[in-house]
């Protein structure tokens, strides 16, 4: 898995373009700084196919996943959305062809921002499911949700899957864990999510333990909680 903070690409890092897939390698960080759609991010000297260019931010990916059969997985920050929402792209490069996933909003903080990373597998038994994208977004601060949106490839459709958070503090903790079909206690084309919520007294010890399972439905083309 690669992740950045959003915004925070440093001298040597590299990526993609985003209308591209192509490789960039950082030169540096610019002080000038551009706002498109309510994100704002730097101007950064890159090297991109032998050439020196000035980008924006927003044109480079966040998050990178390359897979053995030369696609290539990209997301990027691309504006808030409603409330304290901010809007991410995911899109996946097949050559010339590019997939795009829905538009995903996720909770976002005015003073911090996130790390964006991708974890990538099979179908993992969900039927005609090629392949699961996993898109996770970290900030390691008490209080602060963590959590990861589930993107599912079947053909040339990509389905936006469901979400799971995750938060702690001194006096407890709310974690989850996804189960697939091929998972111990996993079901035919289900996806079942078990959030467990923890209360702890100030020495730490537990004092209530609960869990609870949601679980969502692959159709085929969707996915219904």
């Amino acid at each position: 898995m690669q992740c950045w903070e959003y915004g925070r690409f440093v001298a040597g890092a590299t990526t993609r373009r985003w209308s591209d897939g192509a490789h960039v390698k950082i030169v540096k960080q610019l002080e000038k700084m551009r706002s498109v759609a309510g994100y704002t991010d730097s101007l950064y000297d890159v090297q991109v196919g032998g050439e020196t260019k000035t980008l924006w931010g927003g044109e480079l990916a966040n998050a990178i996943y390359p897979l053995s059969d030369g696609r290539v997985f990209l997301a990027r920050v691309v504006g808030t959305g409603t409330g304290k929402l901010r809007r991410v792209e995911a899109r996946l490069h097949t050559g010339s062809n590019t997939l795009r996933f829905p538009t995903i909003e996720v909770q976002e903080t005015a003073r911090f921002g996130y790390s964006l990373g991708v974890l990538a597998s099979g179908g993992q038994g969900l039927a005609g499911v090629e392949r699961l994208f996993r898109l996770k977004f970290t900030y390691e601060a008490c209080d602060y949700p963590n959590g990861e949106v589930l993107l599912l490839q079947r053909g040339s459709q990509l389905i936006l899957g469901p979400r799971a958070l995750s938060s702690s503090n001194e006096v407890g903790s709310q974690t989850y864990k996804l189960l697939f079909p091929r998972d111990p206690g996993g079901r035919p084309d289900q996806i079942r999510e078990l959030a467990t919520v923890t209360e702890r007294n100030e020495n730490g010890k537990i004092l209530r333990q609960k869990t609870t399972i949601t679980t969502y439905r692959w159709t085929g083309s969707r996915v219904i909680k």
